[in-house]
């Protein structure tokens, strides 16, 4: 078993997730932090699937593709209409507005995917 490399990559994304949480902080707040994270995980991913196919342990498969773009179709759609959602305090709903997004994210990940 082999995992001394996903311990390696683990390690490096933690390093790039520190590194960028300083750096996005200053600007973004508590955005940029999870926005760091999930960079991070992204390059985690990456690194891990280019790790993989050059050691041939992974192999792409068309049904693999699909469901990547799949997930990043739904997700993108996902954004606009959160994107498109006006703030809901303006209407007296201080207390839901969180919630109505959640659900309405949930609603449009669901219908495209």
């Amino acid at each position: 078993m082999h995992t001394f490399t996903p311990m390696r990559l683990a390690a490096l994304s933690m390093v790039i997730n520190i590194l960028m949480s300083l750096v996005l902080f200053p600007f973004y707040g508590h955005v940029g932090i999870a926005a760091s994270t999930s960079i991070a995980a992204w390059c985690q991913l990456v690194c891990m699937l280019v790790i993989m196919n050059l050691r041939g342990y992974h192999h792409w498969q068309l049904s693999t593709i699909v469901t990547i773009g799949q997930i990043l179709l739904a997700s993108a759609f996902m954004s606009i209409i959160l994107y498109l959602i006006p703030p809901l305090q303006m209407f007296g709903l201080h207390g839901v507005d969180l919630g109505i997004r959640i659900l309405v994210g949930l609603i449009s990940f669901i219908l495209i995917s």
